[in-house]
């Protein structure tokens, strides 16, 4: 009799095993145009794009939600979401997170001109910084080259804006020389603007920080850790054959 308990028993945690594994992995994301966004009840933007594309090549099904940044978090800590994505990778947070080992998206700090400025740029920041006004966001970091160099004597302090739209309409009527932004964010709403042509990118970039997804490791859903190993090998193959480039420019041209 025990037996044949302990064999229902097991038949039964077989079973949900199998239908936990079938479920759709329970993702958020936070409202971070163009990366992330919510559009007509429906998570969108190219790093959600590339996401979906690595896990339909790995045949897991997925289910994203755009939530507060906070909440999120919080909810990663407590396992009732499985993972999270785009996310900075801290010590403080591995201790919840289980991060992937490839970059999701590389988050770009970017210096932006007119385009027909003679302005260019060498790696150089307290020349410009020196020579030229900027245009910032109010209480953004545009990492610590730019956040140290700003601080230096001799400095013209960047006009600062409340929002990433004001920034860029201020470089369009000339209030500054050049715009510092994130690069994405910057081409987003230019696109929407229609004025991609009138400003142009100077190279290299400002910063660049990597942004990873990661798996909570309080989620009770199977596998997580072989699942994440897979989730490496197919969004590094992704990389490797062009779909992940071509996600990313497709969704500017066609936006």
């Amino acid at each position: 009799m025990l037996r044949h308990c302990g064999y229902v028993i097991g038949i039964g945690l077989l079973l949900l095993n199998q239908a936990m594994a079938q479920a759709p992995l329970n993702l958020v994301t936070m409202d971070y145009p163009p990366y992330t966004y919510e559009e007509r009840g429906e998570a969108e933007g190219f790093a959600t794009d590339i996401l979906r594309e690595t896990f339909r090549r790995m045949e897991i099904p997925i289910s994203i939600t755009v939530i507060p940044w906070a909440r999120g978090i919080a909810e990663m800590k407590k396992g009732t979401v499985d993972g999270i994505f785009t996310i900075y990778r801290k010590v403080e947070r591995e201790k919840f997170a289980d991060f992937s080992e490839e970059i999701l998206v590389m988050e770009l700090v970017s210096l932006f001109v007119l385009a027909d400025s003679p302005i260019t740029f060498d790696g150089d920041l307290v020349t410009l910084l020196k020579q030229y006004r900027f245009g910032t966001v109010r209480g953004y970091s545009y990492g610590k080259a730019f956040d140290e160099a700003k601080k230096l004597e001799g400095i013209k302090k960047p006009t600062e804006v409340a929002t990433s739209e004001q920034n860029v309409l201020k470089l369009l009527k000339k209030r500054y020389s050049i715009m510092v932004h994130d690069k994405y964010v910057a081409l987003d709403i230019l696109r929407r603007l229609n004025k991609t042509e009138r400003v142009k990118e100077l190279i290299p970039s400002v910063q660049e920080v990597p942004a990873y997804f990661a798996f909570s490791k309080a989620s009770k859903y199977p596998n997580l850790r072989e699942i994440r190993t897979k989730y490496d090998a197919a969004l590094l193959q992704l990389k490797v054959d062009g779909t992940y480039g071509q996600i990313i420019d497709s969704f500017f041209k066609n936006k």
